[in-house]
């Protein structure tokens, strides 16, 4: 029974809660096979994080954890790897879940990964014989 504490009169809580914003995704640094890396994902409009968390998905190393110097009503989360070349071109999500109201929403990025060439192969044509040390430009 909600009675107020000074006219001892019944009363009415009212809590209001925002949606929280669309989660958006972006690399701390330029991803470079190899290198340990970092993606960021945050949510807006997050009152309380005990009812709201942030899942990866679509990627595979370290866990995620909390990110320094988070904002307030900024829910984030930075997730730790190491990419590869076979993670070029490859789309990562992140969802909200808001518990309290069972809404969730997600965002995406597709990871633009700089990677050394692979399985290069040069063929010579005529039998010639062809020298190429590393920087020579030819065709």
């Amino acid at each position: 029974k909600n009675v107020d504490k000074w006219t001892e009169k019944n009363c009415l809580n009212l809590s209001v809660y925002a949606r929280p914003g669309k989660p958006t995704i972006s690399s701390s640094t330029e991803l470079v096979e190899g290198m340990n890396s970092s993606l960021i994902c945050s949510s807006s409009n997050v009152d309380r994080e005990d009812q709201a968390s942030l899942n990866w998905t679509g990627i595979s190393g370290q866990a995620a954890g909390q990110c320094k110097g988070e904002a307030q009503s900024t829910l984030r989360s930075c997730y730790s790897f190491i990419p590869s070349y076979q993670d070029h071109n490859k789309i990562v999500k992140c969802s909200v879940i808001y518990r309290k109201f069972a809404y969730l929403d997600e965002g995406n990025i597709t990871l633009d990964v700089k990677y050394a060439p692979k399985n290069v192969t040069i063929q010579v044509v005529n039998g010639s014989h062809l020298e190429i040390r590393e920087g020579d430009k030819f065709s």
